[in-house]
């Protein structure tokens, strides 16, 4: 979840994805990268100042936004899922099976806060992250 929020912090912010991680991860001596670098990226270009913990809610907010509009789309806990070619053994490879995935995007829609049987953003957490207008839209005439 967390990289998949910085991801949509680094799209937001218009930086190379190819390159950014490259050169982000060669920041501290572990590797790990410095996640506050996009937070001097934005000061730097904006005079704007973002902490990086608000900049992780960005992502978030980001993230669910995406999600939403996949929802109204059509988007399911069924979509949710890969090629039925990675539940198989073939040729040797080991089959990711299908119960450990289903529990695993279960575990994940929870950690969102997603309605784990739907895969959609919860009304709660739409709130939560101050997405009103979003929650109000997806939910019309559904509760």
């Amino acid at each position: 979840m967390h990289t998949q929020d910085r991801s949509a912090v680094i799209n937001v912010l218009v930086l190379c994805d190819w390159v950014y991680p490259s050169f982000h991860s060669y920041a501290t001596p572990d590797r790990m990268g410095d996640t506050s670098l996009e937070s001097q990226l934005l000061e730097a270009a904006t005079n704007y100042r973002l902490t990086e913990k608000e900049l992780n809610r960005v992502g978030e907010r980001v993230w669910n936004l995406a999600r939403a509009i996949m929802v109204k789309e059509g988007r399911t806990r069924r979509e949710d899922t890969f090629h039925e070619s990675f539940f198989r053994e073939e040729a040797g490879e080991k089959a990711v099976p299908k119960e450990d995935f289903e529990k695993a995007k279960t575990r994940y829609y929870r950690l969102r806060g997603w309605d784990e049987e739907t895969g959609w953003p919860t009304r709660k957490k739409l709130q939560e992250l101050e997405l009103f207008d979003v929650a109000r839209d997806l939910f019309k005439g559904r509760e």
